[in-house]
């Protein structure tokens, strides 16, 4: 039987799962938090966002998702009508 985590808890084991391999109980507890706490789930997506983003971060430059688009001088849009 799973046995029922709160918040607290389920966060901390967000963070661990970056870091270390969690046990089949802790994985079963925090799947079945996740799926049922939408406040969880959007920690533990914004969590694996952020740890994906210092991975890439440590390996080097990389273009970040949220970078604002380049846009053409605005001569260049009159010059194309």
């Amino acid at each position: 039987m799973v046995r029922l985590i709160t918040c607290q808890q389920a966060a901390l084991l967000v963070a661990k799962r970056h870091d270390h391999a969690l046990s089949a109980a802790q994985r079963a507890g925090l799947w079945t938090h996740l799926h049922h706490c939408r406040h969880c789930s959007r920690y533990a997506r914004q969590s694996s966002l952020l740890a994906q983003l210092a991975r890439h971060t440590a390996l080097g430059p990389v273009r970040s998702p949220l970078a604002p688009v380049r846009v053409p001088p605005l001569r260049v849009l009159a010059e194309a009508r």
